[in-house]
């Protein structure tokens, strides 16, 4: 993604986290919902949501149906922050 977003509001996330636990230690905040793809021959972090389908399929035999459930990942073409487009490509 080409803009901040992910950086930023990590860091905003950080920060507050520190704020309500500062008797913890090693403090973390990772957005997630992001995956890597290779876009153009280079690789690229874009954010990505889960997909989970499901429908009754029949079986061989003819009546009896099987509820089967299929999962996929779709990446965003817009990040779902600030709304700025996904430079295809960019480092």
């Amino acid at each position: 993604m080409s803009c901040t977003c992910k950086k930023d509001i990590e860091s905003r996330l950080l920060d507050r986290f520190k704020e309500q636990s500062p008797e913890a230690s090693e403090h973390t905040a990772y957005l997630q919902g992001y995956g890597i793809a290779i876009v153009e021959n280079k690789m690229q972090q874009l954010g990505v949501m889960a997909i989970e389908f499901s429908a009754s399929f029949p079986m061989k035999g003819g009546t009896l149906r099987k509820r089967k459930k299929i999962k996929q990942s779709m990446f965003f073409n817009y990040c779902p922050f600030c709304g700025e487009k996904v430079q295809k490509g960019a480092a």
